[in-house]
């Protein structure tokens, strides 16, 4: 048996959807935004329901807009929108198109990668961090001041050459040959 939902269950799902939902006519018009949409975003519905998508991009809202996108090329559109100038968000807007075959809205999904994107730097930064450590060998000579940074170990030796030899008068030419 298949149950149909009514008005207030569907709103309550759509509430209840921890990805923000916004829902435009097919003028781009917005009709509906969910809490999770206020919270990732910082915008409540009372500014934006009412309000072209165009009026959103120019004031700085958001820098584009899926659904402006799906109403020119008739078809879903995935972008990565910057809400406000700071936080990132990835955007899906799907059209759903009336019996004509005409676009009757587009329904959004947002999902917050801000954290995630910062997330992927630090880890990077990590990575990067780790690498640079790895080819890098730190010794101190017997005079506390003379303290030696060196990519590989080969620099070591190098230096522990150049060390024995000091003491006389002659000269030494090193040359990137390895032995």
């Amino acid at each position: 048996m298949f149950q149909t939902l009514n008005k207030k269950q569907m709103l309550s799902i759509l509430e209840f959807s921890t990805d923000g939902i916004y829902v435009v006519d097919r003028h781009g018009i917005t009709l509906f935004v969910n809490q999770a949409y206020e919270q990732i975003t910082g915008f409540s519905r009372e500014h934006l329901v009412g309000r072209h998508m165009k009026d959103l991009v120019h004031d700085g809202y958001i820098d584009q807009s899926a659904s402006l996108q799906v109403l020119r090329d008739k078809k879903k559109s995935s972008l990565l929108q910057t809400i406000a100038h700071t936080k990132e968000v990835i955007v899906t807007g799907n059209p759903v198109f009336a019996e004509d075959g005409t676009i009757e809205m587009i329904v959004t999904s947002v999902r917050d990668v801000t954290q995630l994107n910062s997330l992927q730097k630090d880890l990077s930064k990590a990575n990067t961090f780790s690498k640079m450590q790895n080819y890098r060998f730190t010794f101190t000579t017997d005079e506390e001041e003379n303290r030696f940074l060196f990519r590989n170990i080969q620099m070591k030796k190098i230096y522990e050459k150049v060390t024995q030899i000091a003491p006389f008068p002659t000269s030494v030419l090193l040359t990137g040959h390895q032995e």
